[in-house]
């Protein structure tokens, strides 16, 4: 797929309000601060090739991840993205995409290594 609307809706799984999901940290992330970010711009840090490209597999657990009503963090972290030390998704592309189809969700926290956390926030301004 190339954008978010080339993806088929879920006829699967039902998914609940987006004010009522909850996330929680991956084991080895509970150190992590909190920071809400926009989905699209999160998306961007990954080269336009891989932001849609979707394992179908990780697709079908994460629907039925959110269906739960509970999900981990997506994560950022710096310089895997196309520009050294910038922020770049860490983990949770199929996450942020599901939120984004499934959800009509434009914001979600993230978990962020407290030493990147000062560098996100400059990089999307929140």
């Amino acid at each position: 797929w190339k954008t978010v609307e080339d993806i088929p809706p879920c006829g699967l799984f039902d998914f609940p309000d987006k004010e009522k999901l909850k996330f929680r940290f991956a084991p080895a992330n509970e150190d992590f601060e909190v920071i809400t970010l926009p989905l699209v711009a999160a998306l961007e840090t990954m080269t336009p090739s891989d932001r849609y490209l979707l394992n179908p597999l990780r697709w079908h657990r994460v629907k039925e991840q959110l269906s739960t009503g509970e999900i981990e963090y997506p994560e950022m972290t710096l310089g895997l993205g196309r520009e050294p030390d910038a922020p770049a998704l860490q983990d949770g592309r199929h996450r942020i995409v599901a939120m984004m189809k499934l959800m009509g969700m434009v914001t979600a926290p993230f978990a962020v290594d407290p030493a990147h956390a000062t560098t996100v926030r400059d990089f999307f301004n929140c």
